[in-house]
């Protein structure tokens, strides 16, 4: 059997000295810790240097956890990953501030390059404080 040769996704440079993979792996669709697990270190063994997530996806502690178990043993540090998170539609406006910090607890040990104050999707309303997501 061949080996895997990861990989190497090109970067942009940001105007915070920052480099940014271009290609990552999106999370939206990993719910249990094994399916997060899974993904990612397959994802880190093929070179893939970003992870995307969101508060409404649900899943930003599995990834926090996957990525502080997976990245010692490829090598990598957290310096060596770039993670998006981005804002469910309550923490939009005023309250970002708080639902990023919100993002930083579910990841516990984990740390967020990009907050995105952007949102994708259609949600309704129900008693004024739930949210139905429809993609």
């Amino acid at each position: 059997k061949g080996s895997l040769v990861p990989l190497c996704p090109p970067s942009v440079l940001l105007n915070t000295g920052t480099l940014m993979p271009l290609l990552g792996l999106g999370t939206f669709r990993l719910q249990s810790q094994e399916d997060s697990y899974n993904a990612v270190g397959a994802a880190l063994t093929a070179g893939y240097r970003a992870f995307d997530t969101a508060a409404v996806c649900h899943n930003e502690a599995q990834l926090g956890h996957a990525l502080s178990c997976l990245l010692p043993k490829h090598d990598l540090s957290r310096e060596d990953v770039y993670i998006t998170s981005k804002l469910g539609p309550k923490d939009q406006g005023y309250k970002a501030r708080d639902g990023c910090l919100r993002s930083l607890e579910h990841m516990t040990n984990a740390q967020l390059n990009n907050c995105s104050i952007i949102y994708i999707g259609k949600f309704y309303y129900m008693n004024n404080s739930t949210y139905i997501l429809r993609f």
